[in-house]
């Protein structure tokens, strides 16, 4: 995701965030796109798979459980965009669906699963 917002920002996003998730989000990868320090491409994850906010992948174990992986899930990447549009409404983030900002456009939720295996972002982790 692109994140139009400084690199202060980012990092107190993710601190209001892991006081939910128990401290298990990261941030797996930050590179700056502009010389000025105002936009990020930015990556999620989590420290530890077995704990809140790891996003199930789409295979399922023997057992009929979904392998978790280390990617945040949807619910963290809401919570962590509302935090940041909570610390600064001139944030804006694009995503793979679109522009997120004051105005809209975050918790859209929809369907990511196959047609045999149907399933929503929302359902996607053990949130």
């Amino acid at each position: 995701m692109l994140i139009v917002a400084t690199q202060e920002q980012i990092n107190k996003a993710l601190d209001i965030v892991n006081v939910k998730y128990e401290g298990n989000v990261e941030i797996r990868g930050i590179t700056p796109s502009n010389k000025l320090g105002t936009r990020y491409l930015v990556t999620l994850g989590v420290k530890d798979k077995n704990k809140k906010g790891a996003k199930f992948g789409h295979c399922l174990k023997k057992n009929g459980e979904y392998r978790r992986t280390r990617y945040a899930c949807w619910h963290i990447h809401g919570d962590f965009f509302d935090a940041l549009i909570n610390i600064d409404a001139s944030i804006r983030i694009h995503t793979a669906r679109g522009w997120i900002d004051v105005t809209g456009g975050n918790w859209e939720d929809e369907q990511i699963g196959s047609m045999f295996n149907p399933r929503m972002f929302s359902e996607a982790c053990g949130c």
